[in-house]
């Protein structure tokens, strides 16, 4: 097993904080695309060496590492996401200053990630939320279970957003089988 750990774009260089709804607009829009992408380059990477199984390989993504996962699908074989959630782009536009709807659903609605999990290969992810979780609200995990295709594992934990170690060590047997079936 092979493993390789990345520190996200916009964790490691963050945008300026946004001046405007527009800047605001456009910096969530390519925060999330940045990550995206750096997913992806990891997962060619990974691909490309010579002790690696490309039709093997598998994502683990927590929080947002794990919305980041809904984009990224299509480069791996299994994703484990551990405490995905997101709000719908219409509450978004709903909370929107008066005018900007349109705007708002325009730059966001690539963006979305409950948009992009549906997209995912059916029985290809698992996903798993604390009942307990202070970070995303209940209804933000949700949206991602809901949207989540045919065969989603979908697993509980009594636990807050870090979740704990059986739900951890879970994930990771989960992955295990996904990309050994027996």
């Amino acid at each position: 097993m092979v493993a390789l750990t990345i520190t996200a774009p916009s964790t490691a260089h963050p945008l300026p904080p946004a001046t405007s709804l527009a800047s605001l607009l456009a910096g969530t829009r390519r925060t999330q695309l940045r990550d995206a992408a750096a997913v992806r380059s990891a997962a060619a990477y990974l691909a490309a060496r010579g002790d690696v199984d490309p039709r093997r390989l598998g994502y683990l993504g927590w929080s947002a590492g794990a919305k980041t996962g809904a984009f990224v699908t299509g480069s791996f074989r299994a994703l484990a996401l551990l405490s995905a959630g997101a709000d719908t782009v219409s509450a978004f536009v709903a909370a929107a200053p008066p005018g900007s709807g349109a705007e708002v659903r325009r730059a966001l609605a690539p963006v979305d990630p409950i948009r992009a999990i549906a997209r995912a290969r059916p029985g290809s992810v698992l996903l798993e939320d604390g009942r307990r979780d202070r970070i995303v609200p209940r209804e933000a995990l949700e949206n991602i279970v809901h949207a989540a295709p045919p065969g989603t594992t979908v697993r509980w934990y009594d636990a807050g957003h870090g979740l704990n170690a059986a739900a951890w060590a879970a994930a990771r047997a989960w992955l295990v089988a996904k990309l050994h079936p027996a």
